[in-house]
C-alpha cells in the first residue's frame, strides 16, 4: 500500500472540498472523481471516502444545526448503461423510478414544526449544517408556513438563476451564490438567490416521492421538475431529453440527474442491503457528458501564485458553450501545456465540466508538424527575472524576495481578513510606491503616506486605515489559517489540535501529510521570521471557541490489534470528529478494544475510571451510522 501517495490524494481531495464548499472550486468534478477513484483502488476503507461535503469551520462563530436525518450525496455513473445496471440490482417488483435535475446549487434545509419555520441550515458535512435562518426574509421561495402540524422537513437547493440580473462578473453561478450566502453581512443582493425544493422528510404526507413534491408545490415551493419512470425506455428518454432540450431550457443550471426509488418505503430495505456511508442506495445519479465546442488557441498566459506556482491560463477566441461565453480556460500545469503540444492557432476542444468549469479537453492540431516553436512555457520568471524550477508538475519562482510572490502573498491575507477597502490594485498600488512590502506592513501606513497617492482622498484613507485597525485584533485559529500552509486551513488545524501560538510552535505530530506540511512550513527561517513580524503587528485574542471545539471533542484510545493500522484507524477517528489519545486520562470518553474483557494496562484504567470499553467492530459499526 501507498501509504505517501494516499495521504497525499487524501490532503488533495479535502482541499478540494473545502474550496468546493466556499465557492472557489479548484478541479472539475471529473478531475475529483478520478483522484476518489484512485484512492478507492489505493484504499478502499479509507475514512475519506465516508465523509460527505465540507466540514464547517468550527472555530468561526457560526450556530450550528445537527441533521437528525444525514444529508447524503448521491452515487454516481456516466451513462445509461451503468445506471441500467443500478435499476437492475434494485429489482424492484413494480419498477417507479422518480427522475429529476440535479441542480447546481447550495444544498439546503428547512425545519417546520405544527407548520411555523424553526430553521434553514446548510448541508455542511452532511451531519452537521449551518445555521442561515437570518437569511429567511431575503431568499427567494422559502415558505415561512405551511399548513402541517408536526414536525417536517423540506430540503432543497440554494441557486442563482440562469438570467439572473445579478453582476456575476463572469463567475460560475454557484460560485456567486455560496458567496452571497456566506457573507458576513447581510444585504438586498441576497434577494437573487432562489430556493428550489427536490425532497419531504415526512412519511405522514405521502408514500410516493412524486406525491411529496407535489403537496410541496400546493404548500407555494417551486419545486425541481419531475418524471415518473415506469421502464427502462423511459429512463433513456428522460437523460436523452436532458441532454438534447431540458438542461438548455430549466432555470437553474444542473450537474446531470437524478433517478430515486419512488415508494419511499422501500428506501431502508435497499439500504440495508449495502454499508450506507457517503450515499444511499436508492438513488442515483446521472453524470451527463461535458458540452464540447472547437475554440482557437490566441495565447497562454501564466500566473503566479502566492507560493510562487506558475498557473497557465488558455487565452481562446470567445466561445458560447451552453449560454456561458468562455474566452479563458485553466491549463493546471506546465506539463499539461507540453503534453497538449500548444501552439497559437492550433483549435482545441473546450469542455464546460458539468456546466460550469471551463478547461481544455484537447488540442485537435497537436499532430500537426510546426516549423516554429511558440516559445509558450517561459524559462525565467516574469517578476523577479530569475530562473523557473521545476516541481511536480508546476513550474515555481522561489526567490523570496519576488514581488509578484510578495503581492499575492499580501492579497491573501487581505482577502482572508474580507476586507472591502483594499483589493489587489490598491496593494499594487501601495506596494509600488514603495508603502508596503510585506502584510504586516499594512499595519504600519500612515495617514500621511496615504494622502500623498494619487487616487486616495481623504474619506478613502480613513475608512482604509479603520478597516486595517479593525483587524487588527484575530483569534490564534484565525491568524494560523491565514498564514497560509500549504494544504493547512482551517479545518486541518481543528483536526491537528493547533489552535494557539503555542500548539503551533510545540506541534510535532508528522504522521499525516498536514502535520509534515506544518513542521516543514514552520521551522523555515524565512517563515519563522514572516510569523515573528506579524505577531509584532497583530494582537491574539482569547479564542475560546476554538479551545472550546477542541476540548469539547470526545477523545477516544485503543488498545490492542484492531482490523486497520493504528495509523489508519486514528485517520477515521478524526474525521468523526474525535481526539485520539495515546493513553488513558481524565479526559479519555471511549477505549476500544481488540478483547473488551481484556486486562490490559489500558482496559483496567479504564474500568476503574468508568470509561465505556467496545470492541473495533462496534466502533466502526458506529462511526459509520454517524454519516
Amino acid at each position: 500500500m501507498d501509504r505517501q501517495r494516499i495521504d497525499a490524494l487524501v490532503a488533495q481531495l479535502e482541499e478540494a472540498n473545502q474550496l468546493y464548499a466556499e465557492g472557489t472550486p479548484c478541479l472539475s468534478d471529473d478531475e475529483f472523481d478520478t483522484l476518489v477513484d484512485e484512492l478507492k483502488t489505493l484504499d478502499p476503507e479509507h475514512a475519506f471516502l465516508r465523509q460527505v461535503g465540507s466540514r464547517l469551520p468550527e472555530e468561526e462563530v457560526v450556530t450550528k444545526i445537527h441533521h437528525e436525518t444525514p444529508m447524503l450525496s448521491s452515487a454516481k455513473v456516466k451513462n445509461v448503461e451503468e445506471l441500467h445496471k443500478w435499476i437492475q440490482w434494485l429489482n424492484l417488483d413494480s419498477m417507479e423510478i422518480l427522475a429529476q435535475p440535479k441542480v447546481d446549487g447550495l444544498s439546503a434545509t428547512i425545519l417546520f414544526v405544527d407548520g411555523e419555520l424553526q430553521y434553514i441550515a446548510s448541508r455542511g458535512d452532511g451531519k452537521l449544517g449551518q445555521d442561515i435562518s437570518h437569511l429567511k426574509e431575503y431568499l427567494q421561495g422559502i415558505q415561512q408556513s405551511i399548513p402541517r402540524r408536526g414536525r417536517i422537513e423540506v430540503r432543497g437547493e440554494l441557486y442563482l438563476p440562469k438570467n439572473t440580473p445579478y453582476d456575476t462578473q463572469g463567475r460560475p453561478l454557484r460560485n456567486n451564490c455560496v458567496g452571497l450566502v456566506n457573507r458576513k453581512d447581510v444585504t438586498e443582493e441576497l434577494s437573487y438567490v432562489h430556493f428550489v425544493a427536490y425532497a419531504l422528510l415526512d412519511g405522514d404526507v405521502a408514500v410516493s416521492q412524486y406525491d411529496r413534491l407535489v403537496e410541496m408545490q400546493k404548500w407555494g415551493f417551486h419545486t425541481v421538475e419531475m418524471r415518473l419512470c415506469h421502464d427502462l425506455h423511459e429512463v433513456k428518454s428522460f437523460a436523452n431529453e436532458y441532454l438534447q432540450s431540458l438542461r438548455e431550457l430549466w432555470p437553474y443550471e444542473t450537474d446531470g440527474l437524478i433517478y430515486i426509488v419512488n415508494n419511499t418505503e422501500l428506501h431502508h430495505a435497499i439500504d440495508l442491503r449495502k454499508v450506507v456511508d457517503r450515499y444511499h442506495h436508492y438513488s442515483m445519479a446521472l453524470k451527463p457528458p461535458p458540452q464540447s465546442q472547437e475554440s482557437i488557441l490566441e495565447a497562454v498566459e501564466w500566473q503566479i501564485s502566492r507560493q510562487g506556482l506558475y498557473i497557465p491560463i488558455a487565452l481562446i477566441q470567445p466561445t458560447n458553450i451552453g449560454g456561458a461565453v468562455i474566452s479563458r480556460a485553466t491549463l493546471n500545469n506546465v506539463v499539461n501545456v507540453e503534453s497538449l503540444r500548444l501552439h497559437i492557432g492550433h483549435r482545441l476542444l473546450l469542455e464546460r465540466a458539468n456546466d460550469v468549469i471551463p478547461y481544455i479537453r484537447d488540442n485537435l492540431d497537436k499532430d500537426l508538424v510546426v516549423k516554429e516553436q511558440d516559445d509558450l512555457i517561459p524559462t525565467h520568471c516574469y517578476s523577479c527575472g530569475l530562473p523557473l524550477h521545476r516541481e511536480g508538475v508546476h513550474l515555481k519562482c522561489i526567490s523570496r524576495e519576488c514581488d509578484e510572490v510578495i503581492i499575492q502573498s499580501i492579497i491573501y491575507w487581505v482577502k482572508s481578513l474580507e476586507m472591502k477597502e483594499i483589493g489587489g490594485q490598491t496593494i499594487r498600488k501601495l506596494f509600488t510606491a514603495g508603502l508596503i512590502h510585506r502584510a504586516s506592513d499594512l499595519y504600519r501606513l500612515q495617514y500621511e503616506a496615504l494622502m500623498t497617492l494619487e487616487g486616495f482622498a481623504q474619506k478613502r484613507v480613513e475608512r482604509l486605515l479603520e478597516e486595517i485597525r479593525s483587524s487588527q485584533k484575530l483569534p490564534a485559529l484565525q491568524f494560523l489559517s491565514m498564514l497560509g500552509i500549504p494544504l493547512v486551513g482551517r479545518k486541518a488545524l481543528i483536526r491537528l489540535g493547533v489552535i494557539s501560538i503555542d500548539t503551533f510552535y510545540s506541534f510535532q505530530d508528522d504522521r499525516y501529510v498536514i502535520g509534515r506540511n506544518l513542521i516543514q512550513w514552520r521551522d523555515e527561517e524565512h517563515n519563522q521570521a514572516f510569523v515573528t513580524d506579524l505577531l509584532s503587528v497583530v494582537e491574539i485574542i482569547s479564542d475560546e471557541e476554538g479551545e472550546d471545539t477542541l476540548q469539547s471533542l470526545p477523545e477516544v484510545v485503543f488498545t490492542g490489534k484492531g482490523p486497520f493500522s493504528r495509523k489508519e484507524l486514528s485517520a477515521i477517528a478524526m474525521a468523526r470528529g474525535y481526539q485520539v489519545g495515546n493513553s488513558i486520562a481524565e479526559s479519555t470518553s471511549l477505549l476500544v478494544a481488540d478483547d473488551v474483557s481484556g486486562v490490559s494496562s489500558k482496559s483496567v484504567k479504564a474500568r476503574k475510571k468508568g470509561i465505556p470499553i467496545i470492541s473495533y467492530e462496534d466502533f466502526l459499526r458506529n462511526v459509520n451510522k454517524e454519516e
